[in-house]
């Protein structure tokens, strides 16, 4: 009866949850009518200068910040190879639909090759 029970308090539990996930939240604030007058608005008030983010922020200047900030993460003796890794991924040449093709071009590459070892090897095995 006990086990019952409980399974009946689980079934209305997980309704209850299924309908309050269901709900969609009201929001208070009206939406401006034209978002894309707002968005220029905006972006006619930015003056100055632009440095892009990643290379200030590689520059050997940062560098121990970057240490610093993967030390308590990866270890003192893994620091500067994830900092190295870190960098790269974030400075690396190629970037965008041109590293696609290349990457993609290096896997068709590599997979041809595998398979071709992999046939020469059935060849073999079958002599």
């Amino acid at each position: 009866m006990k086990k019952k029970f409980a399974a009946f308090i689980l079934c209305v539990l997980c309704l209850l949850s299924a309908v309050g996930c269901g709900q969609a939240k009201t929001d208070e604030q009206t939406p401006p009518t034209d978002q894309s007058a707002v968005t220029d608005d905006y972006l006619t008030t930015i003056s100055g200068t632009y440095v892009e983010l990643f290379p200030e922020l590689s520059k050997s200047e940062y560098r121990n910040i970057w240490i610093d900030a993967t030390t308590p993460l990866v270890g003192a003796e893994n620091a500067e190879t994830t900092t190295d890794m870190l960098l790269g991924m974030c400075m690396a040449e190629p970037y965008g639909p041109e590293a696609a093709e290349k990457y993609v071009a290096i896997v068709i590459s590599e997979s041809v090759s595998c398979l071709t070892k992999v046939l020469s090897c059935a060849s073999v095995s079958n002599k």
